[in-house]
């Protein structure tokens, strides 16, 4: 550690919180997440100075830097008095910074001790609130002046739908009390799901207009290689929740039965054959798997090569044709005996399958995935961002290229300093409402550290100088690939026998919904060059209708396990949060016993939504006080038009917020047939949990056991 400056008058700057003595609920903290003291601020500091000398390095630090180096790869890092972290300003007021580790982990990653020396240097105590995003990594959140929030994610999935709207009204609300507000956001390597919700965030304040421009701009100034969200389901959740903002809705997940998964163009396996299956997951249960794999030996895949021609994919698919696809592989799935059905988050994996010897069973390895969402199979008119919104001619998102270089452009932002390049880089729309000039003068300029959006400039030029900035999606889609041309057609998914089949023209029934992943919305495939550039995968649902109890009771199973698996705390989380009995009246995501979002309080996660945010929006919703649903409803902003924002010192013209959440009845907009939540029905009973079995002392011992352990 650095030497500590001279204390400070004040009797609140002067007690660190390590010397507050708080209550942890009776367990212990680990000795290692224990924040130790950081030094305080002179006093006596002239305008313009620092807050403190420069931090000094031990020997072990410096070596242990070279490994945190080659471990963040292409992922941009500050260097700030002596203090090398795995980190980005994206922008003035938003960090994205590796996780912040101890134990073994700091060895490789950026260490608790220095990502608090540095966030204090930078911006002193209190400032700063520090979003989780590691699912089932909690730290003391003393660390960080006790402003911290959780937000459980898994790791390899996308964030969760429902998690994104409270993410972006926590960060804008703390944003706004005060011009010297920053956030820091971090998951684990403070690029992928970080990258996701910072997106949204963006989004959220309409930092730029479209999200293709966000999401831009985010990876070029967090990646050297403009590598930032490259997901494709990734970047298909950032395009669904600019969709939500788009059409003024809250999220509510859809009920979906998948009838049947198609694969085009399927890929080579080994050998010049094709072995695979796919399998279904909804959330982390996967709900389907078919009994046998789809086999093309060397002679049936050749000619399945061999009866695909050149296609361009301007030539655009009817919306309105009456086949899934040219030629496909078929899982069709059986609705009377094998029957499927998803909510919410779901997930297709694409396995390649080989026989295991002497055994009927087969082991597999992943090719791809695809995860999607129910709310957007049906009435949203969803179209993939990148897709969407294509670059034109000499032009990227956000810059265009010109000609005439004889007068170089200045430096965008910064009057101070200029460029030779022939980008001119547009400015983002929202930037001086979200970065008011008083906290450029009251975060920077009063500590003479110099403003992180010419940083910023410089790597967007650069980027652009470089010619890294590329439209990859539409690249490859603008390709020839091939497309099948033998009009012989079969017979209708929904009516064929319930096995694997190889379909010219498969048909789909009018009332089913399909969606189409290319190659390159399909995860981990569209990086695999050995893949051929026009294999799609395409999902054929269709919506409930009168809400058949078969289904009710298929989607509460797999609603059932779910809690099973998040009410097992993990290790790394014991110590510091504890499922506890909510209140009475409780309603929304804070009637959960585990909830997904973990608020820091006293040393402990107790707390509650930013005081500005309320209830207002799903008081009467009967979905918001079921157990089943309560999950999805978080508090809004309630700001109504005439109040000052204290950052811009202007008054809002909006009426609060303007979300909704959808109805509670749902219309298909092709049979129109209507599906209604039980739990919205006044005559609703919910089912009554089965009594306990007994137990017997053996097994009350061993509970006691574990509880102390």
């Amino acid at each position: 550690m650095s030497q500590p400056g001279p204390s400070t008058s004040k009797a609140a700057e002067g007690k660190h919180a390590a010397d507050l003595d708080y209550d942890t609920g009776g367990r212990d903290t680990p000795k290692s997440s224990r924040p130790k003291s950081m030094p305080t601020e002179d006093p006596n500091r002239k305008e313009g100075a620092p807050r403190a000398v420069d931090y000094t390095p031990t020997f072990l630090n410096r070596y242990q830097a070279v490994l945190r180096k080659k471990v963040s790869q292409k992922r941009y890092r500050v260097n700030f008095q002596n203090l090398d972290l795995d980190a980005a300003y994206i922008t003035d007021r938003i960090i994205a910074i590796g996780y912040p580790a101890d134990g073994f982990e700091l060895h490789i990653r950026n260490p608790m001790e220095q990502t608090r020396e540095f966030l204090w240097r930078r911006h002193g105590s209190g400032n700063v609130k520090v979003f989780n995003l590691r699912g089932g990594y909690l730290y003391d959140p003393r660390c960080f002046d006790n402003n911290v929030i959780y937000m459980d994610m898994t790791d390899h999935h996308p964030p969760k739908l429902e998690l994104m709207a409270p993410f972006c009204r926590e960060a804008k609300a703390w944003l706004d009390e005060d011009p010297k507000h920053v956030i820091a956001v971090h998951c684990k390597a403070g690029k992928g799901r970080t990258g996701v919700m910072i997106c949204a965030l963006l989004i959220y304040i309409q930092f730029y207009k479209l999200p293709r421009e966000v999401l831009d701009y985010y990876s070029i100034v967090r990646t050297k290689n403009n590598q930032g969200v490259t997901i494709p389901s990734q970047r298909r959740y950032i395009y669904y929740y600019a969709h939500l903002r788009e059409k003024n809705l809250n999220y509510l997940p859809r009920r979906q039965e998948i009838l049947g998964i198609y694969v085009e163009r399927p890929p080579e396996t080994g050998k010049g054959k094709s072995k695979f299956i796919v399998t279904v997951t909804n959330g982390s249960r996967e709900v389907w798997r078919p009994d046998k794999m789809m086999k093309l030996n060397k002679e049936r895949y050749a000619q399945e090569k061999a009866s695909w021609r050149p296609f361009n994919d301007r030539k655009a698919e009817d919306p309105d044709r009456e086949y899934v696809s040219r030629r496909a592989c078929a899982f069709i799935l059986n609705r009377d005996i094998n029957p499927c059905y998803v909510e919410g988050d779901v997930r297709i994996d694409l396995l390649a399958a080989e026989k295991k010897l002497l055994s009927d069973k087969y082991k597999t390895k992943k090719i791809g995935h695809v995860w999607f969402n129910t709310m957007f199979t049906c009435g949203q008119d969803f179209e993939y961002g990148d897709k969407r919104w294509p670059y034109a001619l000499n032009e990227t998102s956000i810059g265009r290229r010109t000609d005439d270089i004889s007068e170089p452009p200045k430096l965008m932002w910064n009057p101070r300093t200029e460029v030779v390049s022939e980008w001119k880089i547009r400015e983002p729309d929202g930037l001086d409402e979200h970065v008011p000039k008083e906290s450029l003068e009251q975060i920077y300029d009063n500590y003479g550290m110099e403003w992180p959006r010419h940083e910023i400039a410089r790597r967007l030029y650069q980027a652009h100088d470089e010619g890294i900035v590329t439209d990859l999606y539409n690249d490859r889609r603008f390709k020839d690939y091939g497309d099948a041309y033998e009009p012989v057609l079969c017979n209708s998914a929904t009516s064929m026998n319930p096995d694997m089949k190889y379909c010219k023209f498969p048909m789909h029934s009018k009332y089913e919904h399909t969606l189409t992943f290319p190659i390159y919305e399909i995860d981990r495939a569209f990086k695999d060059k050995n893949i051929d550039n026009g294999m799609k995968l395409h999902v054929v649902l269709r919506c409930m209708g009168k809400h058949p109890e078969a289904a009710e009771q298929f989607c509460d199973q797999t609603f059932s396990e779910e809690q099973k698996k998040r009410s097992q705390l993990p290790k790394t989380m014991k110590g510091f949060v504890r499922p506890e009995r909510p209140a009475e009246d409780a309603i929304g995501a804070e009637k959960m016993k585990m909830p997904a979002v973990w608020y820091a309080k006293e040393g402990g996660y107790r707390g509650k939504a930013h005081s500005r945010l309320d209830d207002h929006k799903f008081r009467g919703n009967p979905l918001a006080r079921s157990t089943r649903w309560c999950r999805f409803f978080y508090k809004q902003e309630p700001r109504k038009a005439g109040e000052v924002n204290p950052a811009t010192r202007k008054r809002s013209k909006s009426t609060g917020s303007l979300s909704e959440y959808p109805s509670a009845t749902h219309k298909c907009t092709i049979h129109q047939q209507e599906y209604t939540f039980p739990e919205a029905s006044e005559t609703y009973v919910p089912p009554q949990a089965p009594p306990p079995a007994p137990r017997s002392r053996f097994s009350s011992l061993l509970n006691r056991i574990s509880r102390r352990n």
